[in-house]
Protein backbone atom coordinates (compact mmCIF):
# COMPACT_ATOMS: atom_id res chain seq x y z
CA UNK A 1 0.00 0.00 0.00
CA UNK A 2 1.30 3.36 -1.04
CA UNK A 3 0.26 6.88 -0.30
CA UNK A 4 -1.95 8.44 -2.73
CA UNK A 5 0.01 10.61 -5.23
CA UNK A 6 -2.31 13.59 -4.24
CA UNK A 7 -1.63 13.62 -0.61
CA UNK A 8 -0.18 16.87 0.79
CA UNK A 9 -0.06 17.94 4.15
CA UNK A 10 1.55 21.21 6.07
CA UNK A 11 2.99 20.66 9.28
CA UNK A 12 5.02 23.52 11.31
CA UNK A 13 4.47 25.94 7.89
CA UNK A 14 5.94 24.09 5.35
CA UNK A 15 4.37 21.91 2.41
CA UNK A 16 5.00 18.10 2.20
CA UNK A 17 3.67 16.62 -1.18
CA UNK A 18 3.76 13.12 -2.56
CA UNK A 19 3.28 14.37 -6.25
CA UNK A 20 6.18 16.25 -6.06
CA UNK A 21 8.46 14.41 -3.88
CA UNK A 22 10.50 11.47 -4.43
CA UNK A 23 10.39 8.13 -2.98
CA UNK A 24 13.34 7.04 -1.40
CA UNK A 25 12.79 3.91 0.30
CA UNK A 26 9.82 1.87 2.15
CA UNK A 27 8.66 -1.31 3.67
CA UNK A 28 5.70 -3.07 4.91
CA UNK A 29 4.70 -5.29 7.70
CA UNK A 30 0.91 -6.67 8.27
CA UNK A 31 -1.09 -3.62 7.51
CA UNK A 32 1.22 -1.25 8.14
CA UNK A 33 3.58 0.50 5.81
CA UNK A 34 6.32 3.35 5.71
CA UNK A 35 7.64 5.30 2.95
CA UNK A 36 9.94 7.60 3.15
CA UNK A 37 10.03 10.75 0.26
CA UNK A 38 12.50 13.84 0.32
CA UNK A 39 11.24 16.81 -1.14
CA UNK A 40 12.15 18.69 -4.65
CA UNK A 41 13.43 21.53 -1.81
CA UNK A 42 15.77 18.53 -0.12
CA UNK A 43 13.47 18.09 3.24
CA UNK A 44 13.12 14.45 4.64
CA UNK A 45 9.72 12.93 5.49
CA UNK A 46 8.30 9.52 6.47
CA UNK A 47 4.20 8.25 5.81
CA UNK A 48 3.32 5.19 7.86
CA UNK A 49 -0.03 3.31 6.43
CA UNK A 50 -2.01 1.75 8.58
CA UNK A 51 -5.42 -0.36 7.75
CA UNK A 52 -6.13 -0.90 11.74
CA UNK A 53 -8.77 0.44 13.36
CA UNK A 54 -8.08 3.34 15.71
CA UNK A 55 -4.68 4.03 13.93
CA UNK A 56 -4.26 6.59 11.91
CA UNK A 57 -2.37 7.59 8.52
CA UNK A 58 0.56 9.96 9.69
CA UNK A 59 2.87 12.26 8.03
CA UNK A 60 6.39 12.86 9.77
CA UNK A 61 9.53 15.42 9.00
CA UNK A 62 12.45 13.71 9.34
CA UNK A 63 16.03 15.08 10.06
CA UNK A 64 18.53 14.14 7.11
CA UNK A 65 20.06 11.47 10.07
CA UNK A 66 16.38 10.28 10.73
CA UNK A 67 16.17 9.70 6.95
CA UNK A 68 19.26 7.95 6.96
CA UNK A 69 18.61 5.67 9.94
CA UNK A 70 15.30 4.95 8.07
CA UNK A 71 16.70 4.31 4.53
CA UNK A 72 19.28 1.74 5.71
CA UNK A 73 16.40 -0.06 7.46
CA UNK A 74 13.91 -0.17 4.58
CA UNK A 75 14.11 -3.55 2.67
CA UNK A 76 13.40 -1.49 -0.79
CA UNK A 77 15.64 1.17 -1.33
CA UNK A 78 14.71 3.03 -4.79
CA UNK A 79 17.58 5.39 -4.43
CA UNK A 80 21.24 4.68 -4.28
CA UNK A 81 22.27 6.23 -0.69
CA UNK A 82 24.70 8.56 -2.53
CA UNK A 83 22.13 10.21 -4.59
CA UNK A 84 19.06 10.05 -1.69
CA UNK A 85 21.47 11.99 0.73
CA UNK A 86 23.98 13.67 -1.34
CA UNK A 87 27.24 12.04 -0.28
CA UNK A 88 29.97 9.95 -0.89
CA UNK A 89 30.14 6.50 0.92
CA UNK A 90 33.33 5.38 1.80
CA UNK A 91 34.54 2.13 1.85
CA UNK A 92 34.80 0.66 5.34
CA UNK A 93 38.60 0.25 6.79
CA UNK A 94 39.32 -1.84 9.85
CA UNK A 95 41.53 0.25 12.78
CA UNK A 96 40.86 3.87 13.69
CA UNK A 97 41.18 6.41 11.17
CA UNK A 98 45.02 7.96 11.37
CA UNK A 99 43.43 11.73 12.83
CA UNK A 100 41.26 9.82 14.85
CA UNK A 101 41.99 12.13 18.06
CA UNK A 102 41.54 15.24 16.21
CA UNK A 103 37.81 17.22 16.54
CA UNK A 104 36.51 16.73 13.38
CA UNK A 105 32.76 17.98 11.99
CA UNK A 106 31.18 16.36 8.99
CA UNK A 107 30.05 18.43 5.97
CA UNK A 108 28.21 17.81 2.51
CA UNK A 109 30.20 18.86 -0.26
CA UNK A 110 28.18 19.60 -3.57
CA UNK A 111 30.19 18.54 -7.03
CA UNK A 112 29.32 18.10 -10.43
CA UNK A 113 28.82 14.08 -10.98
CA UNK A 114 32.30 13.87 -13.02
CA UNK A 115 34.16 15.20 -10.27
CA UNK A 116 31.87 12.88 -7.61
CA UNK A 117 32.92 9.88 -10.05
CA UNK A 118 36.69 11.15 -9.62
CA UNK A 119 36.96 10.88 -5.92
CA UNK A 120 34.96 7.73 -5.80
CA UNK A 121 37.74 5.97 -7.78
CA UNK A 122 40.34 7.32 -4.44
CA UNK A 123 40.62 4.59 -1.97
CA UNK A 124 40.37 7.46 1.14
CA UNK A 125 38.14 9.89 -0.67
CA UNK A 126 37.97 11.92 2.88
CA UNK A 127 41.61 11.90 3.39
CA UNK A 128 42.33 12.17 0.22
CA UNK A 129 40.30 15.67 0.22
CA UNK A 130 42.13 16.73 3.51
CA UNK A 131 45.17 16.06 1.89
CA UNK A 132 44.37 18.39 -1.17
CA UNK A 133 43.02 21.02 1.47
CA UNK A 134 45.99 20.71 4.12
CA UNK A 135 48.57 21.16 0.86
CA UNK A 136 46.57 24.24 -0.55
CA UNK A 137 46.27 26.03 2.74
CA UNK A 138 50.06 25.65 3.62
CA UNK A 139 50.99 26.32 -0.49
CA UNK A 140 49.16 29.82 0.32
Amino acid sequence: MRPDENFSKIVKGKRYTVKTSKLLAEGSSTGRSAHLYKTAGGAYYRIDLTVWQGEHDSLTPLTREEAMDMWEQCPDQYVEYEDAFDTIVEEAAAGRPPIYSESMKQISLLLPLEMIEWLRSKPNQSEYVRGLIDREMRSS
